[in-house]
Order: structure tokens, then sequence, then C-alpha cells
């Protein structure tokens, strides 16, 4: 008996991780993959093959609720993989989550792909405090919701100690780590199961900083060390300070380490035997795999400068 199709739309599908979650579900047969982007010149390699699969291309802004009206309409599930400030992430997806409801969307998978940050308190951290309030919104409304739960990229990870392995605190404290693939792949299966929802936690390896500089040296044949940089309340201290400076983008990205070297960010008890299909990549075997570096180019989102001095959490 075949498959009942299953109509999906992504949103932000040629971002980094978007474009992996795409090229993932156009390998499912009975998956009707549409995407929604802002550029259609941006990708288009994966443009065409989203027609030519029978998905549509709609262009659109979710800040703008006009220029998206009606792109959920005849779609399952919602699959967000946007990155930005609290117009994208907050006032967008609010906006992507109406045209959702007012069409019968069942599930929405909303943009969280983080550490475990759902017992951090709101106002710790600016991109937290993105998901958390969307969260309160979307499980406050009467769709299904899938959230997202997967460490740290394996790419962003080596992106960001790419001039040498720092930690704060304890050397030893464990890192969850998922390559960008991996995750497509957890979530894609995960999507592929149409009443999946609530929480998904994945992670594709965990190690602490002295044993990923082990495995980096073994497979690099190198001979690096890690530095210590302080305490957590050091860093701590150290993103309150570039926040009090005015260093809002440099507060946002050493922020992320707080709730990993914390603690807090671990995940427990993860979701990955739940779907034994996928073979998710060691670090090491990533590390082989792309020679040391990061699979795809990495960017953090520069325009959320332009509204940090406005989020009274900062």
């Amino acid at each position: 008996m075949a498959e009942q199709q299953l109509s999906v739309l992504i949103v932000g599908a040629n971002g980094n991780l978007g474009r992996v979650i795409t090229y993932e579900c156009l390998k499912r047969p009975n998956f009707l993959v549409n995407i929604l982007i802002r550029d259609l010149d941006k990708d288009s390699g994966l443009v065409e093959q989203v027609k030519n699969s029978g998905g549509k291309c709609f262009v659109g802004d979710v800040t703008n609720p006009e220029s998206i009206k009606d792109c959920t309409k005849g779609v399952h599930t919602v699959i967000s993989a946007l990155n930005g400030d609290n117009r994208i992430l907050l006032d967008g997806q609010k906006n992507l989550l109406d045209d959702a409801l007012r069409n019968g969307v069942k599930r929405f998978v909303p943009s969280d792909f983080l550490v475990d940050i759902w017992n951090m308190n709101l106002g710790e951290h600016f991109f937290a405090d993105q998901r958390l309030k969307f969260r309160q919104i979307l499980d406050s409304s009467n769709i299904k919701a899938l959230h997202i739960t997967c460490g740290v990229f394996m790419e962003t990870y080596m992106y960001l100690n790419r001039e040498g392995f720092t930690y704060w605190g304890n050397i030893d404290q464990p890192i969850d780590l998922t390559a960008e693939e991996d995750v497509a792949k957890y979530l894609v299966a995960a999507v592929a199961k149409p009443e999946r929802a609530g929480d998904l936690r994945i992670v594709g390896d965990e190690h602490s900083t002295r044993e990923i500089v082990r495995i980096y040296n073994e497979v690099t044949g190198k001979n690096v060390e890690a530095r210590c940089l302080g305490s957590v309340e050091d860093l701590i201290q150290t993103v309150n300070g570039m926040k009090n400076q005015g260093k809002l983008l440099e507060a946002v990205e050493l922020g992320y380490a707080i709730p990993i070297f914390d603690g807090r960010g671990k995940i427990f008890d993860n979701d990955n035997d739940e779907f034994p299909e996928v073979d998710s990549l060691t670090f090491e075997a990533f590390l082989k795999k792309y020679h040391g570096k990061y699979q795809y180019p990495y960017s953090v989102n520069r325009s959320i400068t332009r509204s940090l001095k406005d989020v009274e959490a900062f």
C-alpha cells in the first residue's frame, strides 16, 4: 500500500540549514515539497528541483503578511528554518503561524535548533528569548508543534573554534554535537510520521572539550591544546560587559556558550532510538569526512545588530 502524500512547506529554504532540510525532504517520494524564500535567484538549482518534483516556490517576506498570504494552503506541515532578529523569529513566525491556522495546517515546526534552552529564564540570552517567547505563542494555539533540540551544530562549533579550542569552567563538561545533515535527517524522519509532535531531542555525538581536542589531534595529526578562558561566571560577566559596551553581536554570539558550559544546555534522554534508520556522524567521522572544516558556509545574521538595541532584555 502506497504511503499517503504529505505536503510540507520549508520556510527559509535557501539558508544554510533550510537548504539541507529541503534536499532531505526531496528524497522522500511521498513528500510534496514546497518552499518559501525571499530570492528565487539565490539558489536556482534548489528552486528547479522543487518545481521538477511538483512543488511550489513561493516568494515572500514573513515580516510582510500580505506577501505570504495563503502560502500554507494545502500544507500539512510547516517547517521554519528562519534565523534573525525579533522581526523575523517572533513577528515573522507569528505571521506564518496565523496563515497556517487560517489554512488548516496540522503541524508547525518552529526554528528552534539549539541546545536545550527550555529551562532558561527570559532575559538571559537574545536568541533563547526568541525561541522561548514563540514557543509560548505556538503551544497556546490549536496547531500541533514539533520542537527540535539538537545541541550545537558541528559546523558551527568548528567555525567558532576556528582559531583554537576554548572553554570556560570545566574542561570535562559534556557538549552535545550534531551535524547539520543529521539534524535534517532526524527532523524529516519525524515529519514523515504525520502525528509526531511535541519535543524531539537528538544528539549526533557527545564529547567534552578535552575529548574534542584529543579526537581533533588524532584525526589531523596536529598537537593543539584547549585554552581555558575563565570560569562560567567570568563568561557571564564578559557577555554582560559586551552588552553594556554596545557590542551586541559579540554578546549574542558568546552568550550561546553560557548554557553549554554551565551544563543547562545538555540534552538528556534523547530520541535517537526512535529513528534507527538514521546513522548519524560521530565527531570523529565528521572531521574525517570534511577534513576538520565545516561543511556549509557559516555566517551570523548581521541584521540582528539593527534591532538588538530595541530589545529590552539587552
